[in-house]
């Protein structure tokens, strides 16, 4: 009889698992919501976002929204920040993310260290203002101490006068170890 319930378990928890269309891919350990919706909704849950919004525009993949920068006015900046905590000793991180940009608008994905004294270091970064869905790939290696955060930091950067057709796309975001 345990046997069976155990059995029937596993089976509805297999059909549930098998209907979720929901197309949010599962995170990778070190973070979650690189796909910027959860349930079917757009969300940005784990990060802290400056002038964005959510877009139906989604590379292939790329479920139902992505996340939508528009660069701020001086000094602002249209951003988006995922912090990795309880990081210690020496770690090597493969982060990617699939980026669009409009009117020729530049934006970037970068990979900082904050200690826990607060001085940022840039490890890796790259910038993209291609009309299409393009991924970039960035890779660095850093030591951290307790109390050190690693940044995930998306960018459609700043400007004088900002222009409603200069924005960058960013979905599909990743990181390994």
């Amino acid at each position: 009889m345990r046997i069976n319930t155990i059995l029937i378990s596993a089976a509805i928890a297999l059909a549930m698992i098998s209907c979720n269309k929901d197309e949010t891919p599962t995170p990778d350990g070190l973070m979650s919501n690189g796909s910027f919706e959860n349930g079917g909704s757009f969300s940005t849950d784990g990060w802290s976002v400056s002038n964005g919004a959510s877009d139906s525009d989604v590379p292939d993949g790329g479920g139902s929204f992505s996340l939508r920068l528009n660069p701020a006015s001086l000094p602002g900046e249209g951003y988006a920040d995922y912090i990795i905590e309880d990081l210690e000793g020496s770690h090597t991180f493969n982060a990617s993310c699939f980026m669009r940009s409009f009117d020729d608008w530049p934006g970037s994905i970068t990979l900082k260290k904050r200690t826990a004294d607060n001085v940022v270091t840039i490890l890796a970064t790259a910038a993209s203002s291609d009309a299409g869905w393009i991924e970039k790939t960035i890779s660095a290696s850093a030591t951290f101490n307790s109390g050190d955060v690693l940044i995930i930091h998306l960018s459609a950067g700043s400007t004088e006068i900002p222009i409603d057709s200069k924005y960058v796309l960013f979905d599909l975001v990743t990181i390994e170890e």
